[in-house]
């Protein structure tokens, strides 16, 4: 017998035609290596670092105002806004993309869905940590796009960093992108970035 990193691998000739003493030894050394190892895998676990997991933050592009809707569609600049948007961020491998169930976040979302050939999946517009929560087990070590709206998005990065750090964003402002990188929420890092038109 001998163990070869985490498992333990018998020579069969070493156990046949053996005494009963020489079994019961066998059996207390076997329990002992299985002891040691689990103790061993355990500990390791322990030690390993978690995995850092990156959210994309943004908020929707611009929407059209004619004709007034309470779900309106993007604008001509919000359409170009979410192309450039996909491409800016194109260079990166996103796991899953999010957006609150409405045309123009879906639409601001798309564009780069599209380009990795990931489906958007919704979540409720309301910030919720819950949510934020499951990302991070969902997609741990990965990149993931969340598209919100001027009074969400600034929650969520807030729920992140666990301090109300980021007011709520000016109507007129579409061009600000949180990435924030972190292993749990309230241990975090933001870059804030403009994309401007």
């Amino acid at each position: 017998m001998y163990v070869s990193g985490f498992f333990i691998i018998f020579a069969p000739q070493a156990l046949s035609h053996s005494t009963s003493q020489g079994q019961y030894q066998m059996n207390r050394t076997l329990h002992c290596l299985f002891a040691l190892l689990f103790c061993t895998a355990t500990m390791y676990a322990q030690s390993a670092p978690a995995p850092i997991t990156t959210l994309v933050l943004v908020r929707h592009a611009e929407k059209s105002t004619a004709p007034k809707s309470d779900d309106p569609e993007l604008s001509p600049e919000g359409i170009q806004r979410a192309e450039k948007l996909a491409q800016m961020l194109s260079a990166t491998p996103f796991a899953s993309v999010y957006a609150t169930p409405y045309k123009r976040t879906m639409s601001t979302a798309l564009p780069l869905a599209k380009a990795q050939n990931i489906a958007v999946q919704n979540y409720a517009a309301k910030p919720n940590a819950a949510f934020l929560d499951s990302l991070l087990q969902k997609h741990a070590g990965g990149t993931v796009l969340v598209v919100g709206h001027s009074n969400t998005i600034p929650v969520l990065v807030n729920m992140l960093v666990g301090s109300e750090k980021y007011p709520q964003l000016d109507d007129a402002d579409y061009n600000n992108i949180f990435i924030v990188s972190l292993t749990k929420r309230g241990n975090a890092s933001v870059t804030r970035l403009t994309l401007k038109m």
